[in-house]
């Protein structure tokens, strides 16, 4: 099936027809760490895709779909480890050339065959979409501060970073649940690279960052328009469950207090018994 059919309104994007060459390696992925929510196990199409790989700290999780791969990282914070795998493909898929991330709370419309066929067909390594509500970065800052997604104090040092920089507002805004990369492109593995970096130093909520230093190296992604990509190629969010650990749950937090339970995973045991026993995390 021909993309610019698939998805007639996102016609405007393609550069050319399918590759028609050998095919090369195509994985997708998802990542679920810290126990923050079921995982979805969605199943898909397998023709033309290599494997569909969920990384994970779980080591209950099981799937007849998906290879669950896990991967403890026990000296990050399980955003950050799940991010770290997210944002650098080259080092966690070494041998495919290509790769579809996926949010767990992320379900693909049709084949990911076809996906990969629209990465072949654009201009650039990588495919996000447009955010549909917003075109900046200062105000996703304010709106993650609002809802409590991550401290003001961390957050706000960020954002007088990017200033210091010259980074301009109302520059654009990626929504990253969904990333399509040729991930062994330098260029790439470049964003990747630093994009970690910036969770290292400041706020987990990614889309504070990817802009950023997709500026700073002058590199442009493809973006799919929010509306259509929404209508045609994504469905999201996707909730077979409405139970997750809450964004703004903290660890340390939890510990203080709830004193009488044992020194364990705190979202697992947030998850798997503290809500249902009435505990509170703040």
């Amino acid at each position: 099936m021909r993309i610019d059919k698939a998805w007639p309104r996102l016609r405007h994007l393609f550069t050319g027809g399918p590759h028609r060459g050998s095919q090369p390696r195509r994985i997708v992925y998802t990542c679920l760490f810290g126990h923050s929510e079921p995982f979805k196990d969605f199943e898909y199409d397998r023709e033309g895709i290599s494997d569909f790989i969920c990384f994970t700290d779980d080591p209950d999780l099981r799937s007849t779909f998906w290879k669950v791969v896990f991967l403890p990282a026990p000296l990050l914070d399980s955003a950050r480890a799940s991010k770290r795998i997210k944002h650098q493909p080259h080092r966690f898929l070494p041998d495919a050339e290509q790769s579809l991330y996926l949010d767990n709370t992320i379900r693909l419309r049709g084949r990911p065959r076809d996906m990969f066929d629209l990465l072949e067909a654009a201009g650039s390594p990588l495919v996000c979409i447009r955010h549909p509500d917003r075109n900046c970065v200062y105000d996703e800052a304010r709106e993650v501060v609002a809802l409590g997604y991550d401290g003001p104090g961390r957050v706000e040092r960020q954002m007088r970073h990017y200033r210091r920089v010259g980074y301009p507002a109302a520059n654009g805004l990626a929504m990253v649940g969904m990333l399509l990369r040729r991930h062994g492109d330098a260029r790439v593995m470049r964003l990747g690279e630093e994009w970690f970096e910036q969770l290292l130093l400041y706020s987990h909520r990614d889309q504070l960052s990817f802009n950023v230093v997709a500026w700073q190296h002058a590199f442009e992604p493809t973006y799919l328009d929010p509306k259509a990509a929404l209508e045609e190629v994504i469905e999201w969010p996707v909730a077979k469950s409405g139970r997750r650990v809450p964004r703004d749950f903290d660890d340390d937090r939890y510990f203080r207090l709830n004193p009488d339970i044992p020194a364990t995973d705190a979202r697992r045991h947030y998850f798997q018994q503290g809500e249902a026993e009435g505990r509170r995390y703040k």
